[in-house]
């Protein structure tokens, strides 16, 4: 048990270490009115999506995955991941097509829509009982935010950089899950308790 735990807290430690840096890293890259308007729509997005979303379909997820339905756990991901990717495109749509919203706005319903289901496997991981798939790929996930952020500056920067670097920095975060995934796949989810 504490084994599995500590995948927990090295994801908190190192992972939530690099997300302080990457913001802590914003004002040297960018203008401070150009961080400040990336955080704002970042956190109102933030404010819909993890509530509603990341942290009610993620607990949703755990305890479907831990109890062995199998269908709810498959019905609560696809709902997810359908909702977010949904938003993504109607910001998309309104910041690139109509350009009712600046163009971060359609960067970071890109990111969301890519790094969310990631959150909801890792949900999914956790309700059987497999954190290391957290620890690691969620993680490396994070670690490539800072390093990201500085070499895509070096290219020009503005207040849509940020959200470049989350949505990148997604690629990294699924080609470490798939190779936990590879290497160990999740079990099954198990028949509910009671049944035959």
């Amino acid at each position: 048990m504490i084994r599995r735990l500590s995948w927990v807290f090295f994801h908190q430690g190192v992972g939530r270490g690099s997300v302080f840096a990457f913001f802590a890293l914003l004002p040297l890259v960018l203008p401070l009115e150009a961080v400040g308007r990336f955080t704002l729509a970042w956190a109102a997005l933030l404010l819909v999506l993890q509530p509603a979303l990341e942290a009610a379909a993620g607990t949703l997820l755990v305890r479907a995955a831990a109890r062995g339905e199998g269908a709810t756990t498959r019905r609560v991901a696809l709902a997810a991941a359908g909702a977010v990717a949904s938003l993504a495109a109607f910001l998309g749509v309104l910041s690139f097509g109509v350009r009712a919203l600046p163009p971060v706005w359609g960067w970071l319903g890109a990111a969301f829509a890519a790094l969310l289901p990631l959150n909801l496997l890792f949900a999914s991981a956790r309700g059987r009982g497999r954190f290391e798939l957290e620890g690691i790929a969620g993680t490396v996930q994070k670690v490539f935010l800072p390093p990201l952020l500085l070499l895509l500056a070096g290219e020009g920067a503005d207040e849509t950089l940020p959200a470049k670097v989350l949505l990148l920095s997604a690629a990294p975060g699924w080609a470490a899950a798939a190779l936990v995934l590879a290497r160990r796949p999740l079990p099954s989810v198990p028949a509910p308790r009671g049944t035959a």
